[in-house]
């Protein structure tokens, strides 16, 4: 077409620079060919970026994750797709090799881990496999190659404004009681539909800056700012509302570098708009103060030093630990717990329980540490440092004479802020996808800047050739992983799904419907949790028939999965019920298990439980001994060892195990059983009262 320029090849001014075009960043000079392809990513990235947070499945055990993980690989798929059929951007996304060799490291250390599959596509419970890192490597390549235009950023900024306002109003729904598709309620420490208070304070940290940035964009109009300034105070409350000391230090953090960047852009003569910004701190601060002191949540700042904050630190240790058994590889993706399995001493199990054995690190550099080993941890390292560069980079060549962008510089605190709150949690694969496109982004507004002059670009159609043909592989390749994806996920969410009908079913006493959906969950996808209601329902059933199945189950999955000791515990139990040669397996099973974690209390019970059933009274006294010493609050190893104790001849012993169970079950718990209170008159009788 001569003179005349098709709207697929609509001349734009991007980062590269080209004709001057209202909004753009970089230098003049340099042409950018916008079309469909660019338009359909960032709608798509916009969606994502608004819309993933809520997405969940009620029909799921894991109402936020399987489905989640679908949604986000169907988006990736399809935004990356977009970047590659629209016109490619002038250099590679910063960190872009690093992110290759992240990604190849992941596979490997998934390769070499003891569940391959698991730590490839991830588990149901986190979601972070191998794959994981390949979609958020993907995210950032696409927000890279999407954002051509500071305007382009924008539109992710106002989805992120408008994805906040959306989940203030589910958080707020669960804070009241009400019951909302998106997860259950709480009206203690709600987790919005992000599912877990931590992790809603995570995507506040990220949020709210960014929505503080639209507000100080002088270029939006009203309305914009207004609801900028709307979703700023709602992630401030969400924050507030799920009682995440770490992300109050972290907004407050990310409040100061905001201030400062008001400050600048106001310059020392507006006086005006500094008061502005001084009027709008306190304004925020009294609100998160009378929120805070309405709802009780000042109690998180009682106790610093105990609680969680210092089981934070304990499980820096149990993870220090792990990393020394596998420095160079990690133990996979998914697999921290079965590193941590081994690595717990006498003092965590008596503070914490296996309850609260750590599935993750809860330090994000030392969690990627743990997972990929010291190379994964280097190669994820040259990721942050290239990204880095190209924030600053952008930041740098988007700056006005009068001072730094609003819109950008809060993107900008919102990942760092978001950043140094994960190093009291860990990588969330949902939160850290919005992150990674909004970096991608941000970083794209600095292409080229410091590349120096360009050649022009031709106005026409492209001639077809070689690129094109490449461009069609890629795209074909990019299909192809994506569908390879989108299956996995398919085969997550229904697995979910029939391990939720599992639970359900045995919750109404229908064992062999709840065995039947548990094989069916399995099926699709082995995981921990549709095996051990597998043992469950086979155990409720009690035939031979039911027990040997959920047996073959168990085993099934423990030889594909991460074992943190419960499927081992749980294959010992149904050996029990299969004859006396079951009984001498599983007793063989359990004592292996204790060998490599002596911590664990509930397998020194289990195990005492064997040697009773067996006729060991001796060894059944024993491990009942170190399971009341490893597990000093709970009742059932008292409750086994009073009986003994008499039928030993320990009648003070025995007693004093009485005594202390009543103790444990505090006043209002009402009688003790029928067979421990006899024995309680039989003991003081024949003591004296």
């Amino acid at each position: 077409m001569t003179g005349a320029t098709p709207v697929l090849h609509r001349v734009a001014l991007d980062a590269d620079g080209g004709p001057a075009h209202e909004g753009c960043a970089g230098p003049p000079g340099a042409p950018g060919v916008r079309g469909r392809g660019d338009r359909l990513g960032l709608a798509i990235g916009a969606a994502l970026v608004a819309a993933l947070p809520l997405v969940a499945d009620p029909a799921g055990w894991y109402v936020h994750l399987p489905a989640r993980w679908l949604v986000l690989v169907v988006a990736t798929t399809a935004m990356v797709a977009a970047g590659v059929a629209s016109t490619r951007p002038r250099g590679s996304v910063p960190g872009g090799r690093a992110w290759v060799a992240l990604v190849a490291l992941a596979v490997v250390s998934a390769a070499a881990s003891s569940a391959p599959g698991v730590a490839l596509w991830g588990a149901g419970d986190r979601s972070f496999g191998a794959a994981t890192w390949l979609l958020h490597g993907a995210l950032a390549w696409a927000g890279w190659a999407t954002v051509r235009h500071r305007r382009d950023l924008v539109v992710l900024v106002r989805a992120m404004v408008v994805g906040v306002l959306a989940v203030a109003m589910v958080t707020a729904a669960q804070r009241v009681g009400w019951d909302v598709p998106a997860g259950a309620a709480s009206t203690t420490r709600p987790g919005g539909p992000l599912g877990n208070a931590n992790f809603l304070g995570a995507y506040c940290v990220l949020a709210a800056p960014v929505a503080a940035g639209l507000l100080l964009d002088r270029s939006q109009r009203t309305g914009w700012r207004v609801l900028g300034a709307v979703a700023g105070l709602a992630a401030l409350g969400c924050a507030v509302l799920s009682g995440s000391r770490a992300a109050w230090l972290c907004l407050l953090l990310g409040a100061a570098a905001m201030a400062a960047v008001a400050l600048r852009a106001a310059g020392p003569a507006d006086r005006r708009a500094r008061r502005r910004v001084v009027g709008g701190l306190l304004v925020a601060g009294a609100f998160a103060v009378v929120l805070g002191a309405a709802l009780g949540a000042g109690d998180r700042l009682d106790d610093l030093t105990g609680g969680t904050a210092r089981g934070r630190v304990d499980t820096w240790g149990v993870a220090i630990r792990v990393l020394g058994e596998r420095p160079a590889l990690g133990w996979g993706p998914e697999g921290f717990a079965e590193g941590a399995t081994g690595s717990i001493d006498d003092a965590w199990e008596q503070r914490y329980g296996r309850r609260l054995t750590p599935d993750r690190a809860h330090l994000g550099l030392l969690d990627v540490a743990t997972t990929l080993g010291l190379a994964g941890l280097a190669a994820h390292l040259a990721v942050l440092a290239g990204t880095a560069r190209g924030v600053r980079r952008a930041l740098r060549a988007a700056a006005p004479p009068a001072g730094p962008d609003p819109a950008l510089c809060g993107v900008a605190v919102g990942l760092g802020a978001y950043l140094l709150h994960q190093q009291s949690l860990f990588q969330l694969f949902d939160v850290d996808a919005l992150a990674w496109v909004l970096a991608g982004g941000l970083c794209a507004l600095g292409r080229g800047a410091h590349h120096g002059p360009h050649r022009p670009a031709p106005t026409g159609p492209a001639v077809p050739g070689s690129g094109a043909r490449r461009r069609s592989a890629t795209l074909a390749c990019v299909l192809a992983v994506g569908v390879l994806l989108a299956g996995a996920g398919v085969r997550a969410v229904v697995a979910d799904r029939h391990a939720r009908g599992a639970a359900d079913a045995l919750g109404a006493g229908d064992a062999e419907h709840a065995l039947a959906e548990a094989r069916a969950s399995l099926e699709r996808s082995p995981q921990a949790l549709p095996a051990l209601l597998a043992a469950d329902a086979a155990l409720s059933a009690g035939s031979d028939e039911a027990l040997r199945e959920g047996l073959g189950l168990v085993r099934r999955t423990a030889a594909a999965t991460f074992d943190d000791g419960r499927l081992t515990l749980a294959e010992a139990r149904l050996l029990r019920h299969l004859g006396n040669d079951g009984l001498a397996e599983a007793i063989e099973l359990v004592e292996s298990l204790v060998r490599h974690d002596g911590s664990r209390g509930e397998a020194w019970l289990l195990l005492g439980d064997l040697h009773a059933a067996a006729g060991d009274d001796a060894e059944a006294v024993t491990s009942w001994e170190r399971a009341a010493h490893l597990s000093p609050r709970r009742t059932a190893p008292l409750e086994r060892l009073a009986p003994a104790y008499e039928a030993a001849g320990q009648d003070r012993a025995a007693l004093d195990a009485i005594r202390r169970i009543e103790e444990l079950r505090g006043p209002g718990a009402g009688p003790l059983s029928i067979d421990l209170a006899l024995l309680r008159a039989r003991l003081e009788v024949r003591l004296g009262g």
